[in-house]
């Protein structure tokens, strides 16, 4: 196991003004063999206490950062070689009253609670209830972020999360959660009024509240757990349409799947990434050149993620069977 980072969203009572993010543990500034415990130590503080794990034959790292904003606190934690483990003892030491919501930034990790286990892709959402014992293992390289929101703000009972974790993948919120949370971006605190923050922490909390209560709603039964992965690939291809190394190869990479076994998930979904990726791309060119004075050129070929021109111009007139330029001059008329 190596590298486990994780971003948590704490709503917390305010007191005073809000701080401004801090490096609050840096494993780097201690000897090694104080490294681990001083680590422990830290994460239990900020954080639920949990039982955590370290490849001892590895050196480890961990950095964790927090920011209050609102009522909220983000508190990033970025650790190597690790296995979490909430058990009812440290449940009992430090209840937390919380769920957290987390989403994957890239590796792999295997989570268990309440009989269910799953593997976690990046781009994944994941809920949690950290007052209910559970196993966090990241074999490879991982990182993730989170926000916690206590359950009497959410008004969500025990027996409801079990029911919304189940069917969080099919939830109508789960991708504007799950792109909140993405977007809230710890390194811009300093730029937020006090009014901002408070705000940015009750739109937090809101969003939570709305997924919950659309979670609540009966959700079809038994759903393919790979149907749910083609929106999130979706998604992530409209969000990098500019970028040209954007390939299946990159997204198997992301998700933690081989390029054989995103293919071969992707048909089973009837769904050819590298053709919707095309798609995509072409849609936007038009787009954009419907309202343009001027004709195709390099420029427009490149914002789109095609190489050159030549790229464009040949992606085109095989899709559309007429060049470019000529799907241009005539595109006014009826």
């Amino acid at each position: 196991m190596v590298l486990n980072a994780t971003y948590f969203v704490c709503i917390t009572p305010a007191y005073g003004k809000e701080s401004d993010m801090a490096v609050v543990f840096d494993s780097s500034t201690y000897l090694h063999a104080n490294k681990i415990d001083a680590a422990r130590t830290t994460f239990d503080e900020l954080s639920a206490p949990a039982t955590v794990e370290f490849d001892p034959g590895r050196n480890i790292s961990a950095v964790m950062e927090s920011w209050d904003f609102g009522h909220a606190n983000m508190f990033r934690a970025s650790m190597t070689a690790n296995r979490m483990t909430r058990t009812r003892e440290n449940i009992a030491r430090g209840p937390a009253g919380v769920v957290a919501l987390a989403v994957h930034e890239y590796g792999t990790g295997r989570f268990e609670q309440h009989g269910r286990q799953q593997f976690v892709h990046p781009g994944d959402l994941m809920i949690v209830d950290l007052d209910s014992p559970y196993v966090l293992d990241w074999p490879t390289r991982g990182r993730s972020r989170a926000i916690h929101v206590p359950y009497d703000l959410i008004g969500i009972t025990r027996e409801d999360f079990a029911h919304v974790a189940r069917y969080l993948e099919s939830n109508p919120l789960y991708d504007i959660t799950r792109r909140h949370i993405i977007e809230l971006n710890i390194n811009r605190d300093h730029e937020i009024s006090d009014n901002s923050s408070h705000e940015l922490g009750e739109a937090t909390v809101s969003l939570t509240r709305a997924l919950v209560t659309a979670g609540l709603i009966d959700q079809p039964q038994a759903q393919d757990p790979y149907a749910a992965l083609i929106p999130r690939i979706q998604a992530h291809i409209r969000d990098r349409l500019h970028d040209p190394s954007l390939t299946e190869d990159l997204l198997a990479d992301h998700y933690g799947f081989t390029t054989h076994e995103l293919k071969k998930r992707a048909c089973e979904q009837g769904f050819d990434i590298d053709q919707w990726i095309l798609a995509e791309r072409l849609t936007a060119v038009r787009a954009e050149l419907l309202e343009s004075t001027q004709p195709p050129d390099a420029r427009i070929a490149r914002r789109w993620g095609f190489a050159d021109k030549q790229h464009l111009e040949h992606a085109f007139a095989n899709t559309y069977g007429m060049s470019i330029q000529q799907w241009w001059e005539i595109r006014d008329e009826d």
